[in-house]
């Protein structure tokens, strides 16, 4: 297709280029691109870009980098044999490299034509390719998956089949040895150089490789103790190699051989062919950035071959259009711009107009030699769409862009073909196609679909934030992430003031809800990453509800960045925290952690914080100097937020008791924590989460004897006040001991965060109980135990019986286990009768004898009263009748049905003619179902009783269990002597060993 043939609306016969042009060739586009100076918005400028751009991706012949770098996991040992030295070992000992030195003679270089020695310019050791030999033939197997990579990265045209390599020499490089700047020497047909770093531990060393202003380093050095690395470069790129620290870099070297016709390729046609693009990438940004309104802000290019999603997000690509995308990818990214794919789908709609002659009946002359000829009547709708957008990495960030038609480079016209009377021929068309972009664009082209929900944000804003750390520098993309941010803020507050339902999510979307929080804390993250304190402030105010408690930890890092020692010390010293709150940000961010409707919310996001700042404070001097002031301000905003405490949750508790390890003193939980924890001692499960995370005893910031008397005082109330309730779900078990060290306090608020709240009284799990034993335990409360013991026995009469396997036995279980472990005494008399004690009432309430079968057929009455019920009723009392037959009208048949749902009977309605007979048959469901529970109620039990009797060793104990599974397996009616079930005879054989 001619280059004019793709602009829209411009005839076939105008031309693309200056007027006094006549030929479209690439050379003849690139070269008027770079000569002529176009006026503003001239019209020839859209065309022009279209055309080279169509053009300069038809013809790329290749593309790759100048040079590559990898390592070689699973590589062959390549065997090598020195004279004098037999098989070198690797990886290569010092010893034996020693022994190889002494074997090689020092590298030279050439000058002129003479080759020279000289330590200053080349200093290692090396054995040409004669004076060695390569001995294990899995070798080549290893070296063609080596040539295949190179050849790829190196984007030869010929790919592996136009590659040889040529074994060149063994260079063993010692402490200090280096290599100055220089090109490779160059043998017949050579275009490269392959060099494989053997297994041999070194430090430094590094490759440095340059070619037209670009430079690459490659570390050898990170694999080098037990793996394989490659490196490959062009002949005319320049390559040293830094001083090796210590050890031996161990390298065997290969002239790459170009064997395909033709001439050899070069760093210098790679470097050419990728100016080819950039010159039009340079051309359109130009343009573009001068607000020019003719210039096209994307353009699309059309693969050869179509590709499934899958295959996109695959990357999964054959031939030129694998070349391409690679040869996108790398111009794209130094010239500033964004590469897609995409699938586009086209409909072509053409309306066909029927020229036959008619009879005056309105019908068809069939006489009429022209009727069945009807003629193209032109092209009623044209429709373009792409459904999903790939970046060139396969992943997906778009859905649903609208594309028009003069943003195609090639857009074909559509095919005309013979059509139907009366109707319209629609021709579907789908072709996969790269979008081309100018960097600045890329916010405009993706935030509108963003709005709708299109566009999965959170990820649009961690791609670029991960690739601004990259590239701390880069301008063009600091100013996209804050543009970014801006609309987002902006967009968000805008949505925040209409009614809405809540934020986004998965599954349908309204249009009108604001950002989720989690994307809000990436915006919030990206503004502390730009160090843009306004834009941090916005986003704050700009958030849903909260942000996510993540974020806290990345405003403590970049605290320093912002200088906000001195804000700090405003903020703790001010008389009044709301004029405070006005003036500094930091207390924009107090202020929003008093948002959090929970306790251990609003204490995480301190801990985070300080955490966050704490790790930041590189040096010991600027801890010592920094750090107080900022634990003064967590005090503070601790105090905020237990001023108001809202209702309490399970995990409050375990968040009161951690800030005491870190952040506040004695007086602090005198006079604030303990209040607090004591005012809702009646909440079990809130009150034994603080006891069971208090720190060890002169652990933490506060002393032993202080933490000794608050645990003694709040535990006095939580047994006074201890009640067992069902929860509606088992929450996450938490198996770490109480008493850790300070690294556990993250670690501790994530598993926080991943617990459900429930806020009910007496919600606990029984592993928390077992621990607050051990925690008595440790501190010497014997006392305690013991009311504690009497207490749980007593609540175990009266709790609600489904609670039992689910709190009791999880709380022996983890009890018995820790306190035979730690070698606690087992054996007092009060403690087995506390364990024989919980065990009975378990099996008397929970496990309960076998449901007797019944012996008659007698039913409840489920009636209500009525004529229908009443001969109901006479039926289910009845001991001997099993099926009943009534006849019943369609709102009597009905209103027994509804009395009979879910019952032990089985229902079906006879008809006979307009009459309904209803027969009712008695069955054994419900005490097969009652039956069918007991059985599973007795396995379990069976099971927890084999799994601790591997725990507890103690004679004592065992004899309690011993006596309550033999009381297990009388209710199961089976004699332990005389059972044929393995599974119980194996638990009476463990717990009588």
């Amino acid at each position: 297709m001619a280059a004019a043939d793709v602009a829209a609306g411009q005839p076939a016969t105008d031309s693309l280029n200056d007027p006094d042009e006549s030929s479209n060739s690439p050379s003849e586009i690139l070269a008027t691109i770079s000569r002529v100076n176009y006026p503003l918005n001239d019209p020839r400028v859209a065309p022009l870009i279209k055309a080279s751009l169509h053009n300069v991706l038809d013809n790329v012949q290749y593309i790759g980098s100048f040079a590559t770098f990898g390592t070689l996991p699973g590589a062959a040992n390549p065997g090598i044999i020195v004279k004098d030295v037999e098989m070198v070992g690797l990886p290569l000992s010092f010893g034996v490299a020693q022994t190889v030195v002494a074997a090689c003679h020092q590298t030279p270089f050439r000058k002129g034509s003479e080759m020279i020695v000289d330590a200053s310019v080349r200093k290692s050791w090396e054995l040409n390719a004669g004076e060695f030999s390569l001995q294990n033939q899995a070798w080549e197997r290893t070296l063609h998956t080596v040539i295949g990579r190179v050849a790829e990265e190196l984007g030869v045209a010929a790919g592996v089949s136009g590659v040889r390599a040529e074994l060149y020499r063994l260079l063993v490089c010692g402490e200090g040895a280096m290599f100055k700047p220089h090109n490779s020497e160059k043998a017949s047909g050579m275009f490269g150089t392959l060099a494989i770093c053997l297994p041999s531990k070194h430090e430094g060393g590094n490759v440095r490789i340059s070619h037209n202003g670009q430079t690459k380093v490659f570390d050898t050095a990170k694999s080098s103790e037990h793996g394989y690395s490659f490196m490959a470069w062009y002949a005319d790129a320049t390559h040293d190699v830094k001083p090796v620290i210590s050890g031996h870099r161990l390298v065997l070297t290969y002239n790459l051989i170009y064997t395909a016709p033709g001439t050899p390729q070069t760093a210098s046609a790679l470097y050419e062919e990728k100016q080819k693009l950039h010159k039009i990438f340079t051309f359109w940004k130009k343009r573009f950035s001068s607000g020019e309104t003719a210039c096209p802000n994307m353009l699309a290019y059309m693969l050869g071959c179509k590709y499934k999603d899958a295959a996109l997000q695959s990357s999964r690509r054959r031939g030129s259009d694998k070349l391409k995308a690679r040869y996108l990818k790398e111009v794209s990214t130094e010239a500033g711009f964004y590469s897609y794919l995409a699938n586009l789908g086209r409909s072509v709609e053409d309306v066909h107009q029927d020229h036959g002659r008619h009879t005056q009946r309105g019908g068809r002359n069939e006489d009429d030699p022209r009727e069945g000829f009807h003629k193209l009547g032109g092209t009623c709708s044209d429709k373009v769409e792409v459904k999903k957008i790939f970046d060139l990495e396969g992943i997906m960030v778009a859905k649903e862009i609208p594309l028009k038609q003069t943003d195609i480079a090639q857009l074909e016209p559509p095919s005309k073909g013979p059509g139907h009377e009366g109707i319209s021929a629609i021709h579907p068309y789908r072709n996969t196609i790269l979008i081309i972009m100018p960097q600045e664009h890329n916010i405009e082209f993706l935030f509108e679909p963003a709005k709708r929900g299109k566009v999965d944000v959170k990820s649009w804003f961690k791609r670029l934030t991960r690739t601004l750390q990259d590239d701390p520098c880069n301008k063009l993309l600091r100013g996209e992430l804050s543009q970014l941010c801006e609309l987002t803020v902006a967009l968000n507050k805008e949505r925040l003031a209409e009614p809405t339902v809540g934020p986004y999510s998965h599954g349908p979307l309204d249009e009108r809800k604001p950002f989720s929080n989690e994307v809000m804390g990436e915006v919030i993250k990206a503004s502390l990453l730009l160090g843009n304190l306004h834009l941090f402030e916005s986003a704050l105010s700009a958030v849903y509800e909260v942000p996510p408690l993540e974020v806290y930890g990345d405003i403590g890092l970049f605290m320093l960045d912002f200088d906000v020692d001195k804000i700090l010390e405003a903020y703790v010293t001010a008389a009044d925290s709301s004029e405070s709150l006005r003036l500094t940000q930091l207390c924009r961010t107090a202020n929003t952690i008093a948002r959090y409707p929970k306790i251990y919310e609003r204490l995480g996001a301190i801990d985070r914080l300080v955490s966050g700042y704490n790790r930041s404070l590189h040096k010991e001097a600027e801890r010592n100097e920094k750090y107080p002031i900022l634990e003064q301000w967590a005090q503070r905003v601790i105090e905020e937020a237990l001023a108001t405490p809202p209702a309490v949750f399970t995990k409050d508790g375990a968040a009161l008791a951690m800030i005491s390890y870190s952040y506040v003193d004695s007086q602090f939980i005198f006079n604030r924590i303990l209040p607090l924890v004591k005012a809702h001692s009646t909440n079990t499960a809130f009150a034994v989460g603080f006891l069971i995370h208090l720190p060890n005893p002169g652990g933490g910031k506060i002393a032993g004897d202080v933490v000794a008397n608050v645990f003694r005082d709040v535990l006095a109330d939580t047994i006074d006040n201890f009640t067992i309730q069902l929860t509606s779900s088992i929450v996450t078990k938490r198996q770490k001991s109480v008493f850790a060290d300070s690294d556990w306090m993250m670690d501790r608020w994530y598993l926080l965060g991943q617990e459900e709240a429930h806020s009910g009284p007496g919600q606990i799990e029984g592993e928390d109980v077992a621990t607050l034993v051990e925690c008595c335990v440790s501190l010497g409360f014997t006392d305690e135990i013991g009311q504690l013991f009497a207490k749980i026995s007593d609540t175990a009469q009266t709790v609600d019986p489904s609670a039992l396997p689910h709190i009791l036995l999880p709380f022996l279980g983890r009890l018995l286990e820790p306190l035979a472990s730690d070698n606690v005494p087992l054996t007092a008399p009060s403690y087995h009768a506390f364990v024989s004690h919980l065990l009975t009432t378990y099996i008397t309430r929970y496990i309960r004898p076998k449901p007797i079968h019944p012996n008659n057929w007698t039913r409840v009455c489920l009636g209500c009263g009525c004529d229908a019920c009443n001969a109901l009723d006479e039926f289910l009392i009845s001991p001997t009748r099993r099926v009943g037959r009534f006849p019943v009208t369609k709102a009597q048949r009905a209103h027994l049905h509804r009395k009979l749902h879910g019952g032990a009977c089985k229902l079906k309605t006879k008809r006979v003619g307009s009459l309904q007979e209803l027969v009712i048959t008695k069955t054994e469901t419900i005490w097969q179902g009652q039956l069918r529970e007991w059985e599973g109620r007795c396995g379990d039990a069976v099971s927890w009783f084999e799994e601790v009797g591997h725990v507890v060793d103690e004679e004592g104990v065992r004899e309690v269990l011993r006596e309550k599974f033999k009381d297990v397996v009388r209710l199961m009616g089976l004699e332990p002597p005389l059972t044929g079930d393995r599974c119980v005879d194996d638990v009476i054989s463990l717990l009588n060993d």
